[in-house]
């Protein structure tokens, strides 16, 4: 990969990313492993495992390579107590029940000779309990060299009522102090050992709100001298441009989005200009260098599946889909729902890859790979600028254009039960329809049927 020059904003590739975020528990496995504790597809669980491999992930990036994706974000893979990876127990070692670091560099590696990026997922809000540094505070009390490392309230610690700050008023996730010098350095050169060791192409960091901002310059410091073209994503449900002033992330997950498309398409919000004035709002919150950099996103390891929070509606999925791929941003795919895996709250979200093809549907499945074909080749798309098409008249039709000099392309999206109708212009067909459901051009006019949508491309 080509590293780019070292300066204040996102790495050029970022727009043209397409990303997948796999759960590595529940992706893909060779055989039954020793640490599977369910069956492959049976119903998921606080605690169960499934059994998913790093080798199982490497074994099935031709599937992501026929799909489009061009960028994976993998959920935790060090070691750690649970079969998500949030609460770290070793930084510096693969979870053995994923494999090995080989393992991992091997699955990089894999992945940049198909043009596949790869993020990997940084927990540095809190360690597990069974972190070295921990259990030597619950064991030596103030006399432990690591009693800074956390913010305990009374020591000796008391772990059942824990006398200790925490991440969500989980136990078994002891907050960081990472202003801590000695602790800072550590997690530091942490960073350092797995982007040199398996050279991936950047981090996300999780629940990176409630972490000191000075641990993230000096994070974003050192990652960018090793890697100027890392991306360094932040996860963000909140308005995130404190953390994007090119000092710290680079994007961040972009729940609002998620929040303001979902409320359009389930009649929550409004109408369409209520949506324009949500997004408007969410958009001016971030520099303008950082708004090809955000993650967007409708769905992931923690929140339902699309097709769930729509009812199995396939048309609207589609619909949400397409404008997700149109808006300004990175598109992000959690895995398994191109073929039609569901789910609800966690931990139903987190369900097993489901590979037997017979069962997929397919057609939605072509439809994310048209999708993902559209995104990637057109310019306007991924690097265009954004012009609101909505009108108070039409509350229930939301459009707009994405354009460059050379592209331009109009995406309308009708929640409605009647067909809107979006003027191109006097004369001619308007364009090409490059995607589209219940849609057709009118005497220069899109005319779009109730949950229908357009993708169309103009030229000069």
């Amino acid at each position: 990969m080509v590293n780019q020059p070292h300066d204040e904003d996102p790495p050029d590739w970022v727009h043209d990313a397409v990303f997948y975020q796999i759960f590595p528990d529940r992706f893909a496995r060779l055989g039954r492993p020793a640490f599977a504790t369910m069956d492959w597809g049976s119903p998921p669980t606080f605690w169960t495992r499934a059994g998913g491999t790093l080798r199982g992930i490497t074994r099935r990036l031709d599937y992501l390579s026929r799909l489009g994706v061009n960028a994976l974000y993998l959920g935790p893979v060090f070691k750690s107590g649970s079969n998500h990876g949030y609460d770290t127990f070793d930084y510096m070692l693969v979870d053995p029940r994923f494999g090995s670091n080989e393992d991992l560099r091997h699955l990089v590696r894999s992945c940049h000779r198909r043009g596949i990026r790869v993020l990997l997922d940084a927990v540095l809000q809190h360690t597990g309990m069974g972190f070295f540094a921990f259990g030597d505070l619950v064991d030596k009390g103030p006399g432990s060299e690591f009693r800074h490392w956390y913010f305990p309230t009374r020591l000796p610690l008391v772990l059942t009522q824990p006398t200790y700050t925490v991440f969500g008023e989980d136990r078994r996730m002891p907050k960081l102090n990472l202003d801590a010098p000695e602790a800072r350095n550590y997690f530091l050169n942490a960073v350092e050992y797995w982007m040199r060791f398996a050279d991936i192409d950047g981090w996300r960091l999780d629940v990176a709100d409630r972490v000191s901002q000075e641990f993230w310059r000096a994070f974003r410091s050192r990652v960018k001298t090793l890697r100027p073209d890392a991306y360094i994503l932040g996860e963000v449900w909140s308005e995130a441009g404190t953390w994007l002033e090119g000092d710290q992330f680079d994007g961040a997950t972009n729940y609002r989005f998620r929040g303001a498309v979902l409320d359009f398409f389930l009649g929550k919000s409004k109408g369409a200009v209520e949506f324009e004035e949500q997004l408007t709002t969410i958009r001016g919150e971030v520099r303008a260098a950082a708004l090809p950099a955000m993650y967007n996103l409708l769905e992931s390891h923690d929140t339902p599946r699309l097709g769930t929070i729509l009812h199995g509606n396939r048309a609207v999925q589609m619909a949400a889909l397409a404008l997700e791929f149109a808006y300004p941003g990175i598109p992000a795919l959690y895995y398994g729902s191109e073929i039609g895996l569901v789910g609800g709250e966690d931990p139903d979200c987190r369900r097993c890859m489901n590979w037997d093809a017979s069962t997929w549907d397919t057609e939605l499945l072509e439809f994310h790979r048209r999708l993902i074909a559209f995104r990637r080749g057109s310019a306007a798309l991924r690097r265009g600028a954004y012009r609101p098409l909505t009108g108070a008249a039409k509350p229930d039709l939301m459009a707009f254009e994405r354009h460059t000099p050379d592209e331009t392309v109009v995406a309308a999206f009708n929640r409605g039960s009647e067909t809107a109708r979006l003027r191109l212009k006097d004369d001619g067909d308007g364009g090409t329809l490059d995607l589209a459901a219940f849609a057709a051009i009118e005497n220069g006019s899109l005319a779009i049927g109730p949950q229908g949508f357009a993708l169309l491309s103009r030229y000069p």
